[in-house]
């Protein structure tokens, strides 16, 4: 088994995070820019001004959230990509994994569900108890 991740997974995650960040990010920052602020003085109407300047304040507080968020992502990347050479402080040799999904329905003599988990279980057990000659 592979604890790393998968490289494909890693890129689809960082490509919608980057889009993401483009468009919430710097879309609002254009938007608020587009607005001249010499109209807004000239028609001496103190509503767009204040309008104008809570979208600005906003708009800077989104940008200083990102820019703060980004350290911890950048060192949450660095321990991610550290933990691939951690040892697991298991053995990772001569270790067997599978899955055994068991079905949904009776098997033919059998009293049901149960009796199939039981004598799942009781195989295994055999199997565990058996050494090699």
């Amino acid at each position: 088994m592979d604890p790393s991740p998968d490289n494909a997974v890693l890129f689809l995650t960082l490509t919608i995070a980057a889009c993401s960040a483009l468009l919430f990010g710097v879309g609002p920052a254009l938007r608020s820019t587009a607005v001249d602020p010499a109209c807004g003085l000239r028609a001496g109407n103190a509503g767009q001004i204040a309008r104008l300047l809570l979208r600005r304040v906003l708009v800077v507080a989104q940008v200083s959230f990102s820019v703060v968020l980004i350290g911890p992502a950048g060192l949450f990347g660095h321990s991610l990509f550290a933990l691939r050479s951690v040892d697991l402080g298991i053995g990772t040799q001569n270790v067997i994994a599978f899955s055994l999904d068991l079905p949904r329905v009776s098997l033919p003599n059998s009293e049901g569900p149960i009796s199939q988990r039981n004598r799942v279980a009781l195989f295994f057990a055999k199997v565990a108890r058996w050494r090699p000659k």
